[in-house]
């Protein structure tokens, strides 16, 4: 069949899930919680791909962060510290892909997502 798995879609509403409340919270929200603690309008555009062999994410925030620090994060090489509230979320999405990385956008940070669609043969 040329559907795409349900935990297939499950998991890609996690991780945007995930990015968007990543670019609310890093990208222009302030670290803001809730939406109660936003000191004005955060905008975030979200582009998406799927089809049968797979999916592919991108979600721009609108803030100015270090890609290369974000990258360092995705990448393992700064580790996570589990105490700490912020920083998670990346990590999680990051074992719940193939693939992430994250670079300057025109607004602010994108960060891509990808992820190809395991099926049993």
């Amino acid at each position: 069949t040329d559907e795409v798995p349900d935990e297939e879609i499950e998991r890609l509403m996690l991780v945007a899930s995930e990015l968007l409340a990543n670019a609310v919270d890093h990208g222009g929200g302030g670290g803001a919680f809730t939406e109660a603690d936003l000191d004005g309008e955060v905008v975030m555009f979200l582009r998406l791909e799927l089809d049968a062999k797979g999916w592919h994410l991108e979600v721009e925030d609108q803030g100015g962060g270090d890609p290369t620090e974000s990258a360092a994060t995705l990448s393992g090489d700064k580790p996570i510290d589990p105490e700490d509230e912020r920083g998670r979320g990346l990590f999680l999405v990051r074992e719940m892909v193939d693939r992430m990385t994250a670079r300057a956008g025109e607004r602010g940070l994108i960060f891509e997502a990808h992820r190809e669609v395991k099926r049993d043969e």
